[in-house]
């Protein structure tokens, strides 16, 4: 299940990793969940899990889908980047 291109999008989600190995986040309404198998610069992410406080919308979709296939992490200033060895990226700015 390959994740469709999609142009850059601007949208709220966030995903906070935890020393104790666990991932959370949300995609807008839903939250996310989850345990990370790997460290940093590289991981993975255990099928990632989401509350069903709202059906999710299309934005949502896309967010887990392309979270799901991220296997590299880096740092570029204040950005976190995760990308795959196809060449996609979810870029994450502090608020």
């Amino acid at each position: 299940n390959k994740p469709a291109a999609v142009s850059p999008v601007a949208a709220f989600a966030m995903i906070q990793f935890r020393a104790n190995g666990r991932f959370t986040g949300t995609a807008g309404c839903n939250q996310l969940f989850g345990r990370q198998q790997q460290v940093y610069p590289n991981f993975s992410l255990d099928p990632i899990g989401a509350t069903r406080m709202a059906y999710p919308t299309s934005a949502e979709r896309l967010f887990i889908d392309a979270l799901s296939v991220m296997t590299k992490a880096r740092w570029a200033d204040e950005i976190l980047i995760l990308s795959n060895n196809s060449g996609r990226e979810l870029l994450f700015s502090r608020y």
